[in-house]
């Protein structure tokens, strides 16, 4: 992969973005669903000081490879790509990754998670969600 591929799917990566703001009341059970979403699409949910980080596995982050995070901010909800462009050849082989298949990975769970944010769209005070084009 050259750098002209990691700045694609880096500038990819950096376009995802959700957010959604809800009544604290609603909170718990969003916390839920995102979590269950991330499991159901192979990631595991990781404990961090704002929230989660959703990864294949602990290898990714140890490697500083892409990865989503979930931040919980008084009534609001942030997902975004943390190192969007840090798609390392050599560390996605380590993982056993391609770039594209690394992509789709993140792709997949970010599509279950839209449609989590979408199921509290009437409940929501407000709803941001950016995706690569």
């Amino acid at each position: 992969m050259g750098n002209g591929e990691r700045e694609e799917y880096g500038e990819l990566l950096r376009n995802i973005e959700l957010v959604i703001a809800l009544k604290s009341s609603e909170m718990e059970k969003l916390r839920r669903k995102i979590r269950e979403a991330a499991e159901e699409a192979g990631f595991k949910v990781y404990l961090r000081a704002e929230g989660y980080a959703l990864m294949r596995d602990e290898s990714v982050g140890f490697l500083g490879l892409p990865h989503l995070r979930v931040a919980f901010i008084g009534n609001r909800v942030i997902v975004w790509v943390r190192n969007p462009y840090g798609l390392k050849v050599n560390f996605l082989r380590l993982a056993g990754l391609s770039p594209s298949d690394y992509y789709s990975e993140i792709l997949r769970v970010v599509e279950k998670l839209v449609k989590v944010f979408k199921g509290f769209q009437q409940e929501a005070e407000e709803l941001f969600i950016s995706l690569p084009n």
